[in-house]
């Protein structure tokens, strides 16, 4: 059994992380597309004891190990692991996940496995999330009833819908640079959960410029004024290579060095952090006094596609 510092150096030698985990005492893995909060900012359920669950898109493990620290009994992780790539549609390494479910001693199960594929594992669950999904697929109604057929008692969803009407009566594919969106409406989808014998169908939505406002208050930028040393993890000795840091996120310190996105570790001496900003007493008041609705309208204009929001959605049998 490794100690703790051996599994940290394997941790922190792993660059592609897109899932904070909590690795103990101030540390998490060094993700940028989870919240340390995530599981409370989407709703999710909080009590899972005795229950089964299957995390569809599990990528990084988040809501996985999220499950399992709920008390859940038994958890599947199923996602297109295998590849190299970073996309929804090109494949997950499967290297983060296998890396925390060692290193947290957990349990879950994890398999690679499109939804379309779901009914060769034969099993059922009590509880099963899809999170940002079912936008990726070709073909939405056919997996819903996969999923639906795999759901014992309760369906959590959450996507990004087309507010548009045409959505409401059938999916649109909307582009994007690695291919297309298959956007949704919540009617469409209410209609299909009651259709596969959903009774209780809550909808809640999420106000996506929080998600962003987090980063952008917890994540500070660094620059250096020349190419500076890169190191796979902070324990090496020797860089890996050299690059000009130029306004990237620093995701982790860890003694003398910080993690920038997408590059590796640096020095702390050798790069200059950016101060997180802070709001004026000013900005807080304006802040409370627009309805979140406005705020969010007022972020979307900088989004790359229009006449989307955001849900959660939890059906139960």
């Amino acid at each position: 059994m490794q100690n703790r510092q051996q599994f940290l150096h394997q941790i922190f030698s792993y660059h592609s992380w897109r899932h904070r985990v909590y690795l103990g005492d101030e540390y998490r893995t060094m993700g940028y597309n989870t919240l340390d909060h995530d599981w409370e900012f989407y709703g999710m359920p909080e009590k899972l004891e005795g229950k089964t669950v299957l995390d569809i898109g599990a990528n990084d493990g988040y809501y996985s190990f999220g499950a399992e620290e709920r008390g859940a009994t038994e958890v599947t992780a199923i996602d297109i692991y295998g590849g190299e790539g970073d996309t929804m549609v090109g494949g997950w390494p499967d290297a983060g996940i296998k890396l925390l479910k060692e290193y947290l001693n957990s349990k879950v199960d994890i398999k690679t496995c499109s939804v379309y594929n779901l009914p060769e594992l034969n099993k059922k669950w009590d509880v099963v999330f899809c999170n940002d999904v079912l936008s990726w697929l070709d073909d939405i109604d056919k997996a819903l009833t996969i999923i639906a057929n795999a759901t014992i008692e309760t369906l959590v969803i959450r996507d990004t819908f087309s507010t548009e009407p045409s959505a409401q009566l059938n999916p649109i594919k909307k582009p994007h640079d690695k291919g297309y969106f298959n956007r949704m409406g919540v009617e469409y989808l209410k209609r299909k959960l009651k259709e596969q014998g959903f009774r209780k169908i809550q909808v809640k939505r999420i106000f996506s410029y929080k998600h962003y406002e987090w980063q952008f208050e917890n994540f500070p930028s660094a620059e250096s004024s020349g190419a500076v040393s890169i190191y796979k993890s902070p324990f090496d000795e020797n860089p890996s290579g050299t690059a000009v840091i130029n306004g990237q996120w620093v995701l982790m310190e860890y003694g003398d060095f910080y993690f920038v996105r997408s590059l590796g570790w640096v020095k702390k001496a050798d790069v200059r952090k950016k101060p997180l900003p802070e709001k004026t007493g000013l900005q807080r008041i304006i802040k409370r006094c627009i309805p979140i609705d406005i705020m969010d309208w007022y972020y979307s204009l900088n989004s790359i596609e229009k006449k989307t929001k955001e849900y959660r959605i939890i059906a139960t049998r």
